[in-house]
């Protein structure tokens, strides 16, 4: 037997228990195999048409999943760890490989340094000049600027 610590209230508890003797939160224990590992992907197609947009799978297989139902992309959603004696949820996480794709899809997308949001548009070279040509001196603001945020209004 040994000692480890309970994940939601943080004490000491044994790895045989079923739950924290402490706070009740359910133990989940890989030894006893007692448990069945559930990958939850979400399909926005099948959100639009109002069908179940939740797929299960028991593999993780990164974003390239296609749903089954309507044949669109699927997006990881989370992992569960069921109790095949209960049929309950027992942990909910996310995947870290998961964690590291959205961190890099992030890192490449523009965000407002006002408001730090990604829903921007372009300035385009046309609406500069356009603006210089019917204001001339007093259109001149947006010339160095390459992005509006469709948010907060700010240019930069």
């Amino acid at each position: 037997m040994s000692l480890i610590k309970c994940l939601e209230c943080g004490k000491e508890i044994s790895d045989k228990a079923p739950a924290c003797i402490h706070c009740g939160c359910p133990i989940h224990n890989d030894k006893n195999n007692n448990t069945t590992k559930i990958f939850v992907y979400s399909c926005k197609v099948c959100v639009f048409n109002n069908n179940n947009p939740f797929k299960e799978f028991n593999e993780y297989k990164g974003s390239t999943l296609l749903c089954p139902d309507c044949g669109g992309q699927l997006n990881y959603c989370n992992t569960c760890i069921i109790d095949n004696n209960t049929g309950l949820v027992v942990e909910k996480y996310e995947e870290e490989s998961y964690k590291n794709e959205q961190n890099a899809k992030n890192q490449n997308t523009p965000h407002c340094p006002i408001c730090n949001s990604p829903n921007l548009s372009k300035i385009s070279s046309v609406k500069k000049a356009a603006k210089v040509g019917l204001f001339g001196v007093f259109g001149a603001g947006d010339v160095g600027k390459t992005w509006k945020c469709n948010s907060c209004g700010s240019k930069f």
